[in-house]
């Protein structure tokens, strides 16, 4: 199926049945096409797709807030420096990777808004806060 150039009525009947009720999506292949025009699609996939890294890594690749309903713990380091270039994705990240100096630093790079989500001790560091002061 070529997902990219399908319309928004093509869209709707793939998520909602004739008696205008959600479908769940269970097909990995489909979500990842899915995925590459829209992340609302999400909100259709099963659970066993949720706990799976590409979908997961697909969904930041097209929009970084895709993070936000990881909530099966998918995500690693590949996923996090890919959701960062989101602006406003960071915020949502685990703690882990926010006491992560290398994406940490990354985030603030990228977006300095980002530098009141650090945890206190990177707050503190003097490398985060010329960051800071430059931006």
């Amino acid at each position: 199926m070529n997902c990219e150039n399908m319309s928004l009525e093509e869209y709707y009947k793939m998520v909602v049945d004739e008696d205008g009720d959600e479908i769940e999506i269970t097909d990995k292949e489909l979500a990842l096409k899915l995925l590459k025009i829209g992340s609302t699609i999400i909100e259709y996939l099963s659970d066993d797709l949720m706990k799976d890294r590409d979908i997961i890594l697909q969904g930041v690749k097209t929009d970084g807030l895709i993070i936000s309903f990881d909530k099966y713990g998918v995500c690693d380091r590949e996923i996090a420096l890919e959701c960062i270039k989101h602006k406003d994705a960071f915020k949502y990240l685990r703690k882990e990777f926010k006491k992560n100096r290398e994406i940490a630093f990354k985030a603030v790079e990228l977006h300095p808004h980002n530098f009141i989500y650090l945890c206190d001790e990177l707050k503190n560091d003097k490398d985060f806060n010329e960051l800071k002061r430059h931006r």
